[in-house]
């Protein structure tokens, strides 16, 4: 992840003009800068200072110093509660349409949004909404399945309803249709074996 302050921190500290203008900032960052003086903190021409500034840092002087600007009124709106003209004045911009403007182009924000974001109760309303602890998700214990004895598998096969259409009455399970057809055999042929054991007359 690029880190802005750290690459910034490095290449000002190479470079001690640029080093030099970074500490002239820092102690003069409420008080208006000039590119002449930011020039001789630096100790190069005018006309040479802001190409060599921005050959190296990839950035004009200018909205470095915008950009400086809008971190320390950051702080100021973080950590304590002040109107935006106030903030705006001591962070150095002349007029609050400029403040306006540049803090919107680097955060994304206007002034007055950034600082509802950021105050204790809106805080302390988006951390209350973070639940805690989430939920543990139920865990259903499955138990294993037990495969059928091979005679229940037998009158599960045997008991296999037939199929249904629609309208018609429910036809009679397979196994009821066998015994059926079993009894009704077993009744037309036992009279047939009794026929079949009587004794023949013999006529005299």
């Amino acid at each position: 992840m690029f880190d802005r302050e750290d690459f910034e921190g490095r290449i000002f500290s190479y470079y001690p003009p640029l080093q030099r203008v970074k500490e002239y900032v820092e102690q003069n960052l409420s008080e208006p800068i000039s590119l002449r003086e930011a020039a001789s903190a630096a100790g190069l021409e005018e006309k040479y200072f802001s190409a060599f500034f921005h050959r190296k840092t990839g950035i004009c002087f200018r909205d470095w110093l915008a950009g400086r600007r809008v971190d320390r009124a950051i702080e100021i709106l973080t950590q304590r509660d002040d109107t935006i003209t106030n903030v705006a004045a001591s962070v150095g911009f002349q007029d609050l349409g400029t403040f306006e403007r540049s803090f919107k182009r680097l955060t994304g924000l206007t002034p007055r949004e950034f600082k509802r974001s950021v105050a204790p109760e809106a805080v302390a309303q988006a951390a209350s909404a973070i639940p805690a602890e989430l939920p543990a998700a139920e865990t259903v214990e499955l138990l294993p399945e037990r495969s059928p004895q091979p005679e229940e598998a037998l009158a599960a096969a045997a008991d296999e309803a037939l199929p249904l259409y629609a309208g018609a009455r429910p036809l009679a399970s397979r196994g009821a249709v066998l015994r059926n057809l079993g009894n009704l055999a077993g009744s037309l042929l036992m009279p047939t074996l009794a026929v079949a054991r009587a004794p023949t007359l013999v006529s005299p």
